[in-house]
């Protein structure tokens, strides 16, 4: 089969679940086609994504999140005036989408949280299979558990994610743990997607700590920590686009640009981690038995679900700022659910891979028995979350 894979470009996460999953494709005997990027003319995608994709990348304008004046977190006014000032953009973006799609014959649409293909679809009468996949979409599900209070941010988040989705043949949500298929909504829990580096590495323990920072305002943060204990290393790691590529702001404290190879690498051998609380880092982490402190950005009410879920399965602590001193005192007290994510992400390839090759199949399709081991193993260590409501665990018996 061939795929048509569209990612929603700000941030590292999104991207590096495009090159697990042009690898997961590949490696089953499908073709990607090519990786198209929704961005703003000024993103600077990390290059990684050119060196490391073995499919070509095309670039399409999307509106992304605008930050703050601080650069600290997001700005909800400036992205919906950024959004306005540039929606002649959009006309460009569905043309340039068209033309893909003429000049590649894809079989699936894959979307990565990117709207751009919504909106192609709305106004378009191409109805090409289409799965979106993200772990967003879980926050769409029937028995998803919020975290208490800001019901104004959930109800704009969940809002903009329902309209992602518009027209979509399926969902599939990432997720740290198994969840009952929602069949009335078409989300289908599915686990993490990381990449074939993540897995060449063995995990180590050396004498630094790892800072991953999206908004590199916050930079200010860890060098006001660093000039205020100097015996602790760093190793951070932004996106700032005028940066040199390694920049030593001390003796114990490096910058370095976005890179998948080091970054993995200081990942695999620090004493913990850092960072806001995006989804594919937190996953990264957790398979590397990692340590890690969750602050979730400001006005990013998806990454504060993030670290309260992240919280669940005992993959880190979520804070309110990055303060190396709130790591070194979680050390002790990190003991994550690892076995079952190990289980989980074992079995659950397999449903993945069952949703992507039969887009318009249901849950109910999916033949159990091609992952039968790995599934005794699930069970044996079920991750422990909340219950599903005893009225949708009889329905799922029944249809067993």
């Amino acid at each position: 089969m061939r795929y048509l894979i569209f990612i929603k470009g700000d941030g590292r996460g999104h991207i590096t679940q495009a090159l697990a999953l042009t690898q997961l494709l590949t490696r089953q005997g499908h073709e990607v086609c090519a990786l198209v990027v929704g961005c703003e003319p000024a993103t600077h995608l990390p290059a990684f994504l050119f060196t490391k994709a073995t499919v070509p990348v095309e670039r399409i304008y999307s509106p992304n999140f605008a930050p703050d004046a601080r650069y600290k977190g997001i700005s909800w006014t400036k992205t919906i005036l950024e959004g306005l000032r540039r929606s002649a953009s959009y006309r460009q973006s569905y043309h340039t989408i068209k033309h893909l799609i003429a000049h590649h014959h894809p079989d699936v649409l894959i979307s990565l949280f990117e709207p751009m293909l919504t909106l192609y679809r709305l106004r378009s009468r191409n109805r090409l299979p289409t799965v979106h996949l993200a772990h967003q979409y879980l926050m769409l599900h029937q028995e998803f558990a919020f975290p208490k209070g800001r019901r104004v941010e959930r109800s704009v988040v969940r809002n903009y994610t329902r309209f992602t989705r518009l027209t979509t043949d399926k969902m599939l949500a990432l997720s740290f743990y198994d969840f009952p298929d929602d069949e009335q909504r078409r989300i289908y829990a599915v686990p993490p997607l990381l990449r074939s580096e993540v897995f060449e590495r063995t995990p180590t323990l050396e004498d630094h700590f790892v800072v991953y920072v999206l908004s590199h305002g916050l930079a200010e943060d860890i060098q006001a920590f660093n000039r205020e204990h100097p015996e602790i290393r760093i190793h951070a790691f932004w996106n700032k686009k005028e940066a040199p590529e390694t920049w030593d702001a001390s003796p114990t404290l490096t910058f370095h640009q976005l890179s998948d190879t080091l970054f993995l690498d200081k990942m695999a051998s620090c004493q913990g981690i850092a960072c806001t609380a995006g989804f594919e880092t937190v996953c990264e982490a957790l398979y590397y038995r990692k340590p890690a402190i969750l602050m979730p950005s400001p006005s990013q009410y998806e990454q504060y679900v993030n670290a309260f879920d992240a919280e669940k399965v005992g993959a880190g602590k979520m804070v309110k700022s990055l303060d190396l001193r709130q790591l070194k005192a979680f050390l002790p007290h990190y003991h994550p659910q690892h076995d079952a994510y190990l289980d989980w992400m074992r079995y659950g390839a397999t449903k993945l891979m069952f949703h992507l090759e039969n887009p318009l199949a249901s849950g109910a399709d999916f033949p159990v028995e091609q992952g039968e081991g790995e599934a005794e193993n699930t069970k044996r260590h079920a991750v422990r979350v909340e219950k599903p409501p005893r009225k949708l665990r009889w329905r799922r018996r029944k249809s067993n």
